[in-house]
């Protein structure tokens, strides 16, 4: 975890010099509800159903967790372009 903070720092910082980049926190994005920053596996999706979002290697996503992200990403990239529906 350590070690990926740093590297997500340096993409952080990276993408911020850049006006067309879009930087998605993952680690916040798949925290705990209420506790921003302390891992989950699971926790309530935009309906609010508790999803498993990590496979069982605890580090991976499954279907779920690719969704969530994947949708934040689109929405990250709708905010940049118009994107037909």
């Amino acid at each position: 975890s350590e070690s990926m903070g740093l590297v997500d720092e340096v993409f952080k910082s990276e993408a911020e010099k850049r006006p067309a980049v879009s930087y998605i926190d993952t680690w916040m994005l798949f925290s705990a509800p209420g506790a921003p920053g302390q891992y989950a596996h699971a926790f309530p999706d935009e309906t609010g159903a508790v999803n498993d979002m990590r496979l069982e290697d605890g580090i991976h996503m499954n279907v779920a967790g690719s969704q969530f992200v994947a949708r934040r990403v689109m929405e990250a990239l709708g905010a940049k372009v118009h994107l037909a529906p």
